[in-house]
């Protein structure tokens, strides 16, 4: 076995995708690698701010990518007053979909809840003061130890969901678009349909809860 297989066996385990895949998966690790390593530089405040920034466009990605492919609606869900266009939005949205785990679920909404807290004071602050670094400790997809410093878990946690929001991407599939409506066949449907309904409406009117006529294994009463 080569190492390059030794490195693919140590980052997927026996779960090593195909390669069209794994080499999306790749490309998508070097270029979340070149982000964080702008972080080791940056202050807490703005380590804070830019990690949550980047999660919330990775999971804009992630959410256009098993959506139709439909760019009108597409955008209309992302404009400013659309649903998605909050970190908020976009974090249920993705969990009802089923694309991230509970635990990223979670991790994530405390990383917005971090995030608040340096960008809604302008006094000095950093990653030890509470109740940010009691949020810290209490991330789930992170590997730190426990008495490691919270700015590293913090930072460790945001890589665990980039993975995980990764991984998501890797595995998108588009829905298929519904046929169109054929109107012609409705048209010439429709005085029959009419017709039908209006009975209905009547018996119902009249008290008759026998409306469909029919027994209930769909046979018509004789």
């Amino acid at each position: 076995m080569s190492e390059r297989d030794d490195i693919l066996k140590l980052m997927y385990g026996e779960n090593l995708p195909p390669p069209d895949q794994l080499l999306r998966h790749l490309q998508l690790s070097v270029d979340f690698l070149s982000f964080a390593t702008t972080l080791k530089t940056e202050s807490d405040r703005a380590c804070a701010l830019m990690a949550a920034a980047w999660l919330d466009d990775q999971l804009g990605l992630l959410l256009r990518e098993n959506f139709l492919e439909d760019k009108k609606a597409t955008e209309l869900l992302f404009d400013a007053t659309g649903p998605l266009s909050t970190f908020s939005g976009r974090i249920a949205l993705a969990r009802a979909l089923g694309l991230i785990p509970k635990a990223v679920l979670n991790d994530l909404l405390t990383l917005k809840r971090i995030r608040n807290d340096f960008a809604h004071t302008a006094a000095p602050i950093d990653f030890s003061i509470e109740p940010i670094a009691s949020r810290c400790h209490n991330l789930q997809c992170q590997i730190r130890d426990k008495h490691e410093p919270p700015r590293l878990k913090f930072v460790n946690c945001m890589m665990g969901i980039a993975g995980a929001i990764q991984s998501a991407r890797v595995r998108a599939t588009r829905p298929a678009s519904p046929a169109e409506p054929d109107m012609s066949a409705h048209r010439e449907g429709y005085p029959a349909f009419s017709e039908e309904l209006e009975r209905f409406r009547s018996k119902l009117t009249n008290g008759d809860n026998d409306v469909c006529d029919c027994n209930s294994d769909g046979s018509e009463h004789g």
